[in-house]
């Protein structure tokens, strides 16, 4: 197993997409990580909503706790696991 470390920005925008731009360590190795995505919100009524970036071929899930002032999340995608909490500047 490898561990992956992320530093950076995820936006929001009210329109339902995001852009992020980070850099990822991963086996001793810097990767620069920018590209758009769109978002909605689950129908549960939960908080949750998913994220989905087309170009990485990834899906989030995340949910809002700390009166929105934090992003709780989980990559959900075949062959890439990662949770980890965002938190609002």
């Amino acid at each position: 197993m490898h561990l992956a470390v992320a530093a950076g920005t995820m936006t929001f925008q009210p329109d339902g997409t995001i852009t992020r731009s980070f850099n990822l360590s991963f086996g001793g190795s810097i990767f620069p990580i920018g590209d758009p995505g769109t978002y909605s919100l689950d129908s549960n009524g939960d908080c949750g909503f998913t994220a989905n970036f087309p170009e990485s071929g990834e899906v989030w899930n995340l949910t809002t706790v700390q009166e929105g002032k934090q992003i709780d999340f989980f990559i959900n995608t075949s062959g890439r696991v990662g949770a980890g909490t965002l938190t609002r500047q």
